[in-house]
């Protein structure tokens, strides 16, 4: 089974914080906003407006050309803060379909990445083993003189019992663990208790 990166969506106001979805001081406000983010599958475009000012819904091309609202991909969100996530990568187009804000430059297209993961999933379905400690001396030799029977250091370590997961004593990490960040410590993690 494979280890499967974990993806983080990302919520973006539409506008930015202190414009939000309002008609623009100009045309081309919106295009040039959007052509600075990055959209990816599972974000969630969130449009602020004030309450029966404005709608919101995503088009065809076509529609977004000509700010024709007759017949949106979306419902008509006219309640805000309207959200929509995106569900699919390519193009998409949203306008405000009130009568003359589209024309106004109250319209914005966006090209949604199909993912936004931090890294991609492991090319192999098998994790790799992290190195074994060294084995246990040999029972054959004998003690030292100078330790007494009864010390820790004279007693065997205990071996576990067959089918059971017991970790190694000592600071062990696996191989690159240090440079992994969050998520890819949960991976390493992930991968280890497939291992189980």
């Amino acid at each position: 089974s494979a280890v499967v990166g974990i993806c983080s969506a990302a919520t973006i106001t539409v506008g930015g914080n202190s414009t939000g979805w309002t008609i623009p001081n100009s045309p081309a406000f919106y295009s040039t906003w959007a052509s600075k983010q990055k959209f990816h599958v599972g974000d969630s475009l969130v449009f602020t407006f004030p309450a029966g000012m404005h709608t919101v819904a995503e088009v065809s091309k076509a529609a977004y050309d000509s700010c024709s609202s007759s017949n949106p991909l979306s419902a008509v969100l006219a309640t805000a803060p309207a959200n929509i996530t995106i569900r699919s990568p390519g193009t998409h187009y949203y306008i405000c379909t009130v009568t003359g804000h589209c024309s106004a430059g109250q319209k914005f297209a966006i090209v949604a990445a199909a993912s936004s993961g931090p890294s991609p999933a492991p090319k192999s379905s098998k994790p790799k083993k992290a190195a074994s400690p060294a084995p246990a001396p040999s029972h054959t030799s004998p003690a030292p003189a100078s330790t007494p029977s009864g010390s820790p250091a004279a007693k065997a370590p205990a071996s576990p019992a067959p089918g059971t997961a017991t970790p190694p004593s000592g600071n062990y990490a696996a191989p690159n663990a240090a440079g992994l960040g969050f998520f890819g410590l949960i991976s390493v993690a992930a991968a280890a208790a497939l291992l189980v």
